[in-house]
């Protein structure tokens, strides 16, 4: 992982917003909008990377935005994570200088969220996981999720955790 970060400005907090994702939040029932009271801006990847060269960012480590993707089937989340990551992975794979990214987890499925960890790190080259500190009101150091801080820790991953969203809707 640290070969990856080795390029100077990083940006850790940016949201690749591509049509994977819009499409993703349509099959999982989530209206961005009611779920957080704003839309999914409009975003692409050569806008990216043209804001990343004017204000002297090296590279970006990606992970999606807001709202969550867990809200009552893990089947689907699990499903819907899948999809999310392998985009996000073949957009850092055509931009490999540039980008990098943090996978989704479909949590609180933690089985889910173990398997989807070793097949984004293992496969798809992520670079860590992103998790919210509270999904379906199991909150981030509950014991259900030591299975994945332990295999995070030892794949020495980063995580992140969006700052001040102290709840996600729960189903």
């Amino acid at each position: 992982m640290s070969e990856k970060l080795n390029h100077g400005t990083v940006d850790f907090h940016a949201h690749p917003v591509d049509d994977v994702f819009r499409r993703e939040m349509g099959f999982l029932g989530l209206d961005p909008m009611a779920e957080d009271g704003f839309p999914l801006p409009a975003w692409d990847t050569r806008a990216q990377l043209d804001f990343m060269d004017e204000a002297g960012i090296d590279f970006t480590v990606l992970s999606v935005p807001t709202p969550h993707i867990h809200h009552g089937s893990d089947e689907k989340s699990c499903a819907a994570a899948r999809r999310i990551n392998e985009s996000t992975a073949a957009l850092c794979a055509a931009h490999p200088d540039r980008f990098a990214f943090a996978a989704v987890l479909p949590l609180p499925c933690v089985e889910g969220a173990l398997q989807e960890t070793a097949y984004d790190m293992d496969t798809l080259g992520a670079v860590g996981v992103k998790v919210v500190t509270n999904s379906n009101e199991v909150y981030l150091g509950d014991p259900s999720f030591d299975p994945l801080m332990e295999v995070t820790a030892v794949a020495r991953s980063s995580s992140s955790t969006p700052a001040g969203q102290d709840s996600v809707r729960k189903t």
